[in-house]
């Protein structure tokens, strides 16, 4: 952490930055495999079951990775391990039950074996917080590096090299698709656990876990907003919408994600840097960064979108344009406000990035049903964009009011 604050801030920002690109890059690929191979019907069932499952794992971390990064210089890395593991299974399972009865009632419209795989994902969310948590405390200790963005997104480097191999060997369904993506987030999750040294070994106490829970609070709070935001839009038009409008608004949404990648591994650079207080320059150079780089690859995706996505994904696609140029300009904000929390949350400000995000994400709650009935796919779009703009708005002036309180505690 030290040698590397001598450097400057959009130098550490490539090797993260570029590793996730490239393997979203990679994984561009798959869209229009599985697209063509699949249909659009196999498209929104593959969503069914990836969509819900992403969730989940995302909620039920329970903000336990971040305390873990938060609490690294305070207690054991082996404690923090094993209460990982422990949280993971007294939370985890009883969801993971309750999903496998459910996904009948949930899934009624999709093929059987959707239903199948959701029960397996589901068992599959346990192992993301142990993986996880030891991803956050490895890059709060060595900063954020292509190493750690390079485990943070190993699943989805596995799933786009097994779909590339099975359609070249002409197997690709809907039951091996579903296979490849759930058998790449158990090895890669498994990979990680082993790698950073995170298997259990039973010293797990109940004081070591409240801990954890205490600290990650913003952070679970942020994330359930995220993906609130981010992904709730979809997890309703699986249940009001069709198959095929889920997948065209998936694809819709992949697109206008191409910025996340290089936006995450940002992030992962800021959020330690302000852990070390080591200033603001990062943060401050951060947030120009991607604004600007998210605004030119938005306007790029909306100018070349109505003949590429057609193009790539097939003539079944050509509603996904609309409702890409919808999405587009929220996702450049959101990527915006998405650097402005790390530095928060790097700083212990969490409850700032809860009010903000908080806000946004209710309101994009309450509405998407509604809104869905009455303008379908476009108007979770179109809502999805606001909310985004409206959690940006919030992030700003909470910086700001932090700026001032500090210049002011200076001066007096």
């Amino acid at each position: 952490m030290t040698s590397s604050a001598a450097v400057h801030p959009i130098r550490r920002f490539l090797g993260p930055g570029t590793t996730e690109s490239a393997i979203f890059a990679l994984s561009l690929l798959t869209g229009p495999i599985v697209s063509r191979g699949l249909g659009d019907d196999g498209r929104g069932s593959v969503a069914a079951v990836v969509v819900p499952v992403q969730l989940l794992t995302w909620v039920f971390m329970l903000g336990i990775p971040y305390g873990s990064a938060m609490l690294v210089n305070e207690l054991p890395k082996r404690r923090i391990v094993d209460s990982t593991w422990r949280i993971a299974l007294v939370v985890n399972l009883p969801v993971a039950i309750v999903g496998w009865f459910a996904a009948p009632l949930l899934l009624d419209t999709h093929p059987d074996e959707v239903v199948t795989w959701f029960r397996v994902g589901m068992l599959c969310v346990i192992l993301g917080l142990p993986a996880t948590s030891a991803i956050h405390h490895r890059m709060i200790t060595t900063g954020g590096t292509w190493r750690t963005s390079l485990a943070i997104n190993a699943h989805l480097l596995g799933y786009s090299v097994a779909v590339v191999v099975l359609a070249l060997v002409g197997e690709l369904t809907l039951t091996t698709t579903l296979c490849a993506w759930i058998g790449s987030l158990v090895a890669a999750s498994a990979l990680v656990v082993l790698v950073y040294r995170a298997v259990p070994h039973g010293l797990a106490d109940a004081e070591t876990a409240r801990r954890l829970f205490r600290t990650g609070r913003p952070n679970a709070a942020v994330t359930l907003a995220t993906v609130s935001l981010g992904r709730l839009d979809q997890v309703f038009l699986a249940v009001l919408g069709t198959s095929a409008s889920l997948g065209h608004y998936a694809i819709a949404v992949t697109t206008a994600q191409i910025s996340v990648p290089v936006t995450n591994g940002i992030a992962s650079v800021v959020l330690p840097d302000a852990f070390a207080k080591s200033g603001g320059s990062v943060e401050r150079t951060a947030i120009r960064f991607v604004f600007a780089l998210s605004l030119a690859i938005a306007l790029l995706s909306a100018v070349t979108a109505p003949w590429l996505l057609p193009w790539v994904f097939g003539r079944d696609f050509e509603p996904s344009v609309g409702l890409l140029w919808l999405l587009l300009p929220g996702q450049v904000l959101f990527n915006t406000a998405w650097v402005c929390s790390a530095g928060q949350l790097g700083r212990g400000e969490g409850s700032d990035a809860v009010r903000t995000i908080g806000l946004a994400a209710l309101v994009s709650t309450v509405m998407l049903a509604p809104v869905i009935q009455l303008f379908g796919a476009a108007g979770a779009a179109a809502l999805t964009s606001v909310c985004q703009g409206l959690f940006l708005s919030g992030v700003l002036r909470a910086r700001r009011h932090r700026q001032v309180a500090t210049t002011t505690d200076v001066l007096a």
